[in-house]
């Protein structure tokens, strides 16, 4: 990983076969946020992710540019109808139980029921759990975490902190 910038702050460039695997003090449960500031380089249709997990009982979860897509993954695929490119946006998902919302820059969620899988104790950012394989081949500015959904005005104070800290 290199160190790059977006808008004058610091980046992290992920490329092919990076991975930074941070170890969260105690396991996530449902409900919970997770969000990303990032870009990809690549538009195309492969497998790209931006922060992965290991879900309960050896699960997958995944949230980024999978299959040429804004999507997330926790037990089942939630797309979001946002226009795919190589800008940066923040990505959040909100899960409660049985309710993932998946949101691109602030937008209508696209939602999907699913089970109530969360990425347990380590979140790979950049990359899948192995790290050589599903690599989101961009950078990645801000990741952020919460115990719980957090509200529209905080998605909104997020996204407007997006927005003036990375001209997004």
């Amino acid at each position: 990983m290199i160190v790059g910038a977006v808008n004058g702050h610091d980046a992290i460039e992920v490329l092919d076969t990076e991975v930074l695997v941070v170890t969260l003090a105690a396991s996530l449960v449902v409900p919970f946020t997770i969000g990303v500031i990032y870009k990809t380089n690549n538009t195309t249709s492969a497998n790209r992710r931006a922060v992965a997990g290991d879900g309960a009982a050896g699960g997958n979860w995944l949230l980024g540019p999978y299959t040429g897509a804004y999507k997330t993954y926790s037990g089942a695929f939630t797309t979001n109808s946002a226009t795919f490119d190589t800008n940066y946006h923040l990505q959040l998902v909100t899960q409660a139980s049985g309710d993932l919302k998946n949101y691109v820059d602030n937008n209508t969620p696209a939602t999907t029921a699913t089970t109530s899988e969360a990425p347990q104790t380590k979140l790979h950012i950049g990359n899948d759990s192995g790290g050589a394989g599903e690599p989101v081949t961009g950078r990645i500015a801000e990741v952020f975490v919460y115990t719980g959904v957090i509200s529209a005005n905080d998605r909104l104070a997020l996204q407007n902190y997006a927005d003036a800290r990375y001209a997004l």
